[in-house]
């Protein structure tokens, strides 16, 4: 065991970013596509073996109490209500 303190040493990860097509950014996947935000949030995603940032993606707020709330009115809407 490694007194506390001491940084471990890694071997290079096998995975390449080569085979990966990421896009900077991904907005919400709503209905099979990516929407944009209300609100505009969003946060940085990083790669844990090298801090690189992969991509920008969405955050819901606001996005994730409207869509519970059309949600629950086409459930009603389906049940006869």
């Amino acid at each position: 065991m490694s007194p506390a303190g001491k940084k471990f040493d890694y071997a290079p990860a096998p995975e390449s970013r080569a085979i990966l097509d990421l896009k900077p950014y991904y907005g919400l996947f709503i209905d099979g596509q990516f929407v944009d935000t209300l609100d505009g949030r969003a946060f940085k995603t990083v790669s844990p073996a090298s801090e690189e940032v992969l991509a920008e993606i969405t955050e819901a707020g606001e996005d994730a109490r409207l869509f519970e709330e059309l949600v629950r009115q086409a459930e009603e809407y389906r049940a006869g209500r």
